[in-house]
Parts: C-alpha cells; sequence; structure tokens
C-alpha cells in the first residue's frame, strides 16, 4: 500500500512538473525594460482607410478597408506605390469577401500571400511579384486549394507546404469550437485540440457567445510550422506546434487559470465582456519574436481618446524581452526584424506610422 502511495505521488509531481513548464507566469515587472518608443507618419498622399499592414521583404502590404481594391503594395525603403490586388466585386476575377492570415513567402517566382474566403472553402497562394508586373489588381494564383467549408468550417488558415497539411481556427458556423484543428489535403482528415481554458457550464452558451469569448489573434512563425494565439479576453498566449500540442502559455493576472469564469454568470443580452478583457489586440510574428499589443490602452477622462499603447515583445520560449510604450492608438503591427523597424497603422487616426526601434533590439 505504501509503494502504491509513494508511485501515485510520484507520478502527480510529474505531471504537476510537466504543466509547469508549459506556463510561463509574466507581469510588467518581469520585462527587462520598457522603452518609449515615437512613430513617424508615412504614406501620407494615402486617402485610403488602411486597416492592417505587413512587411516582408522589400515591400509593405497593406490591407484597405474603403477601397475599391483589397490591398495596396509599396516599397518598404522608398515609400513608392507598387500597386493593388484584389477587386471587391462580383465578376468572375473580382473577389466578393477575401482575408488572409498574413502567410507571406518567397518562392523562385516571387513574393506570394496566401489567401482564403471561408465561406466558399476557398484557399490560395497569390503571386503579389507577378499581379504587380501586369499593372492590374486582378490576382496571379501559384495555387488554388479547395476545402469543404461545411465539414472544416475555418476563419484563418495556414499552409504547410513540407507535409501537405492546413492548419486552422473555428468559424462561427463549427459547433464543436475548439482552439485549433488541422486538415490533411491528401487524405482529409481532421484533427482538433481541446477548448481551453476551461469556463465552467459552457455549454449552457449559445456557440456565437462561445467564439466571442475565445476571440483570438492566430500568426505562424515566418519560416517554421510553430503558431501562437493571442486572446482577446484571456490574458494569455498560447504556442502550439504543427501537430497541435500546446508547447508554451505566456500568462498574466489570473483569468487565463480554467474555470475563473462560469458561463452561468454571462448574460448573453448584455456587454458581457466589459471589465472582463485582459488580452490582446494586434499581433505579429518575426524570426525571432512575438509581437502583440495589449487590449488595454491607457486613455482619456475627458473624451476617452487613446494616450497610451503597450507593446508586448516576446521569443518563441515565452521570455519577455521587452515593453514599448507608444502614444498612438495602435491597432496593426508588423516587425522587420533585420531592419531594425516596426511598422503599424493607428486606424482611428488614420495614420501608417514607422518606429525606428533598431537601437532597442540592440539591447535585446
Amino acid at each position: 500500500m505504501k509503494k502504491i502511495i509513494i508511485i501515485t505521488c510520484f507520478i502527480f509531481i510529474n505531471c504537476k512538473t510537466n504543466i509547469d513548464k508549459e506556463i510561463v507566469k509574466i507581469s510588467k515587472d518581469d520585462f527587462p525594460k520598457t522603452e518609449k518608443i515615437s512613430g513617424e507618419i508615412i504614406l501620407k498622399e494615402d486617402y485610403n482607410r488602411n486597416y492592417s499592414i505587413k512587411v516582408f521583404e522589400n515591400i509593405l502590404l497593406i490591407r484597405l478597408s474603403d477601397s475599391p481594391n483589397y490591398y495596396s503594395v509599396y516599397n518598404k525603403y522608398t515609400f513608392e506605390y507598387l500597386g493593388s490586388i484584389g477587386v471587391k466585386g462580383e465578376a468572375g476575377n473580382e473577389w466578393i469577401t477575401m482575408y488572409d492570415s498574413g502567410q507571406l513567402e518567397k518562392t523562385e517566382s516571387g513574393i506570394c500571400l496566401w489567401v482564403h474566403r471561408y465561406q466558399k472553402g476557398f484557399f490560395a497562394q497569390v503571386n503579389i511579384t507577378k499581379t504587380l508586373a501586369t499593372k492590374k489588381p486582378i490576382p496571379i494564383y501559384e495555387k488554388i486549394i479547395n476545402i469543404d467549408a461545411k465539414s472544416f468550417p475555418f476563419f484563418n488558415l495556414f499552409y504547410l507546404e513540407d507535409n501537405l497539411n492546413i492548419i486552422g481556427n473555428c468559424w462561427l458556423t463549427d459547433q464543436n469550437q475548439v482552439r485549433i484543428k488541422s486538415y490533411d489535403i491528401n487524405t482529409k482528415k481532421i484533427k482538433k485540440s481541446e477548448l481551453f481554458p476551461k469556463i465552467k457550464n459552457l455549454e449552457k452558451l449559445p456557440i456565437q457567445v462561445v467564439k466571442s469569448l475565445y476571440s483570438s489573434g492566430f500568426k505562424k512563425h515566418p519560416t517554421k510550422n510553430i503558431f501562437f494565439q493571442a486572446m482577446y479576453m484571456f490574458d494569455r498566449i498560447d504556442i502550439f506546434d504543427e501537430n497541435l500540442n500546446l508547447k508554451k502559455s505566456i500568462v498574466g493576472g489570473e483569468n487565463w487559470k480554467d474555470n475563473y469564469y462560469d458561463a452561468r454568470e454571462i448574460n448573453p443580452a448584455s456587454n458581457f465582456l466589459e471589465g472582463k478583457v485582459n488580452g490582446y489586440a494586434g499581433i505579429s510574428a518575426s524570426e525571432s519574436y512575438i509581437i502583440a499589443v495589449d487590449v488595454n490602452k491607457k486613455k482619456s477622462n475627458i473624451d476617452n481618446t487613446v494616450k497610451e499603447s503597450y507593446i508586448k515583445i516576446f521569443d518563441w520560449e515565452g521570455k519577455p524581452i521587452c515593453r514599448l510604450k507608444s502614444t498612438d492608438d495602435l491597432f496593426s503591427i508588423s516587425l522587420d526584424e533585420k531592419e531594425g523597424i516596426l511598422y503599424a497603422t493607428d486606424i482611428n487616426n488614420e495614420k501608417v506610422l514607422r518606429y525606428d526601434i533598431n537601437k532597442i533590439m540592440e539591447k535585446w
């Protein structure tokens, strides 16, 4: 009996140790330094409403909100306008709706962007270089993959060429909400992760509400099959491998824990997220870093305008690297790690911004 108790205790301690290894608890005091950054306004002659920004190789790719086109492309050094990609419309070569997860790649034939349309199960690789060469916004496709969106509903998608897998997350129509899932292109086999952190009595809530509670940004490492989700309500960033295994969880505060919330206390008819949001908004992935904008910004007591935004930088092991503070209302961000330049959009004030953080990064 004594031997059984000892073995049981060993198993419990060992399991707890493994769980603890996955959890990286952080607070603002764990960052070696908080640095103030000041942005330069760029693309002053661009009068579109610029929603998100991505930097890759020698280009800036900007997704537009109020424009007949989906994307504008600029030279990142000169800010020269290079052309547009994607026409909004219903004709054969136009897109009614189109999204991307930020998966940009350099191929032998040029720079490519993966785009998707979740309503139709459409997933395609657009060659930006070839499209710009035509001087027309109609996209030139390198690959087109059709997915059964009924059996595999999705919102964000990433393509893994080495094993012909697709990694995605859930759409509102998905009745079996999970954190992330994979789709094997050849076998059509679907694999799913579990849903966490757990909420008590979650089954009592409509699936649309569950989707809101587990809302998160989702990014892939630029060159490796590693992914991270930065949650909106929960104060946690979770890092996964291509087999959907959880490798690390970067957490803070208390609401990241299982059963912190009880669904019986959530009224879907009210603003149930008010006072509960402690996570992240805009996110970006670079070769060495995870970059995330804290959703809770410092605001004016007079007009509620944002006075300070905070960016947290981690490495891919979850180690806190630096905390950046800006007076801009940051929304979308993208780090050019080699050049030491951070790009961002402030959509509320219609700004596209460039931050030279090269000297700050030298300390990292």
